[in-house]
């Protein structure tokens, strides 16, 4: 039930800023609830929660038979006062940097990976964006364009990181006609570019220089809050996945006896430093405890946790665990890999730039040590 609240709390956080940022303006319609449902994969309940507060609020309004309708005026947060108007510049700034190091040097490698056919599809969902596009849908058909590139290199976990980063979702304020045509023109003018090989995500693709009309940075906001920048898909998959959080426990403590961290007659650490360690609830490891002990992996002592089986033991425990248990933690691991090693040398270069002299030194010489 906790879950079920807070998701819809987090839903109606994130229609509410797009209402506000003007991608959903006054009089459009918002998706109805079973639109909601197929859009976050959540209840029928839980999607009529979501529009039962916007209603409240006084950001919508319904009536039998229609889809619920925006009725919400910015000039009315205006008059208030309304946090709409105040981007926090400092989100930005950290989305923006966070786009240099991570999102960058990926779009670089998937932009590779693409074929003519690939451009000519792109191509083609540019051409269905007009003058009679509904300005709530154009945000969402950006995001795809960008994301198409990064898709192409077949990593989940990647594709979870880059939603959760936020940068695809941030907006100029207000949001006009005059962005969707700047904006429109800007996208076939890139691709333009991917085709003749000239197109580099690092010199180009600056949201924060995009929008320089000769007059600063304009407002900008994110299109949802940065509680719900995870995107729809996965704020219910946070949720849900139980099963996912308890095995990632059970499955990181076998692990560790195979590497020797964990020795026979080791105390594992209490339930609180577990769930401050894995992020999650004392449920998540107390399932998780209780599996180990049926698996005869750990033993109870005096109300604590004791590893009972040694390394050379564990192997026998392999053939009782579900094999998609295994495929789906190994699998996380070699994509954490590929992160890492797609993303590493961006950052690192960027934290050069920010060292002192001294701390450089520093790390040369224990660098050095460590080699001898």
């Amino acid at each position: 039930m906790r879950g079920a609240v807070i998701l819809s709390q987090t839903i109606y956080r994130t229609i509410k800023e797009k209402i506000e940022c003007g991608l959903y303006p006054v009089g459009s319609p918002i998706p109805s609830c079973a639109e909601l449902c197929k859009m976050y994969r959540i209840s029928e309940k839980t999607a009529r929660r979501v529009v039962e507060i916007l209603e409240k609020e006084k950001f919508i309004e319904t009536s039998r038979g229609k889809r619920p309708r925006v009725i919400f005026k910015r000039r009315e947060a205006e008059k208030s006062g309304s946090t709409a108007e105040r981007p926090d510049y400092e989100v930005i700034r950290d989305i923006s940097l966070s786009a240099r190091v991570f999102y960058y040097p990926l779009l670089r490698y998937g932009l590779s990976l693409c074929t003519q056919e690939d451009f000519d599809e792109l191509e083609t969902r540019l051409s269905c964006i007009n003058e009679m596009t509904p300005a709530c849908e154009l945000p969402g058909m950006l995001r795809h364009f960008w994301r198409f590139f990064v898709s192409k290199i077949g990593n989940a976990m990647i594709l979870r990181c880059i939603d959760s980063i936020g940068y695809l979702e941030l907006v100029p304020m207000p949001y006009d006609i005059e962005f969707e045509q700047f904006y429109r023109e800007y996208l076939f003018d890139i691709l333009s570019k991917m085709r003749r090989g000239s197109f580099d995500p690092q010199e180009e693709l600056d949201i924060q220089r995009i929008f320089l009309r000769g007059e600063g940075l304009p407002p900008m906001r994110c299109a949802s809050t940065p509680a719900s920048l995870g995107w729809p898909h996965s704020i219910s998959a946070n949720i849900r996945k139980d099963d996912a959080k308890i095995s990632a426990v059970y499955m990181d403590i076998i692990g560790r006896i195979v590497s020797g961290e964990y020795k026979q007659g080791d105390i594992l650490p209490s339930h609180a430093a577990l769930c401050k360690e894995y992020g999650v609830s004392h449920d998540s490891t107390s399932r998780a405890i209780r599996y180990l002990r049926e698996l005869k992996v750990i033993r109870s002592e005096r109300r604590k946790s004791v590893v009972a089986l040694s390394a050379a033991e564990i192997p026998l425990v392999w053939s009782k665990l579900d094999i998609k248990i295994i495929c789906r933690s190994f699998r996380s691991f070699i994509d954490a890999l590929e992160t890492v090693s797609l993303t590493i040398e961006d950052a690192a270069l960027l934290s050069a730039g920010e060292t002192p002299a001294a701390e450089a030194a520093a790390l040369r010489g224990a660098i050095g040590d460590g080699l001898r």
